[in-house]
């Protein structure tokens, strides 16, 4: 089952810790937020009806939060729709597209009267039926490669081409070990590198990747 998560806790955060932005009159941190019909269990429950997983990032298993920030209006519509950080082109996309149908919230007020306010809202995007990310193999491999573990880390963050740089390093560690080439693989088109990515997809699979030949002959052949 293909899912993606909302990271609660921080969308908690980001509300209430910010100053007020006197200058174009939208407030980060008013006495009273925006608040969405039903509260945020049906804020989560609306973007899981709604989103709809790219395929080139679910073919590739690409993952990570998409932080997205808009403005609350005065009448609770959603306005200025806006990535901050960004994980590739379709994730980032997809958040936005979504948080666009949004329907209207209650506003915040400041003094008893509606304002504008930011609202910013963090969407994880996570492939739970993703083997490699589950099976023990990759279990063992973050435990066994710390380089591969800081790619994956920063993968997550949209991060790949510093994530290139740690996946290399593995590679050089661990020559044989097809989930360096494939997340390798990943790094290299989220970088436009899109023949070097085939080439890494090539060489998971003659290690034994179960998934590298399917992603050739999509993408590659």
């Amino acid at each position: 089952m293909r899912a993606f998560a909302v990271d609660m806790f921080l969308l908690f955060t980001m509300r209430t810790n910010a100053q007020t932005d006197t200058t174009d009159k939208v407030f980060t941190f008013v006495e009273y937020a925006p608040q969405f019909p039903g509260g945020d269990k049906e804020l989560i429950h609306f973007l899981q009806q709604n989103i709809k997983y790219p395929q080139h990032e679910r073919d590739y298993d690409i993952e990570g939060r998409v932080l997205v920030r808009f403005v609350v209006d005065t009448d609770g519509s959603v306005t200025n729709v806006t990535v901050t950080k960004p994980v590739s082109q379709g994730l980032n996309s997809e958040a936005m597209r979504v948080v666009k149908m949004l329907p209207k919230f209650t506003p915040g007020t400041q003094q008893g009267k509606a304002v504008k306010v930011y609202f910013n809202l963090p969407i994880v995007f996570r492939l739970t039926d993703s083997k490699s990310k589950d099976d023990k193999l990759f279990a063992e491999k973050l435990n066994k490669d710390e380089f591969f573990k800081k790619a994956i880390e920063l993968g997550e963050k949209g991060r790949y081409k510093e994530a290139a740089i740690q996946i290399k390093k593995s590679i050089s560690h661990f020559p044989n070990d097809y989930l360096s080439y494939e997340f390798q693989g990943v790094c290299h088109i989220q970088l436009g590198k899109n023949a070097e990515a085939c080439n890494d997809f090539s060489r998971a699979k003659e290690l034994g990747s179960p998934k590298a030949a399917d992603i050739l002959k999509k993408h590659c052949e």
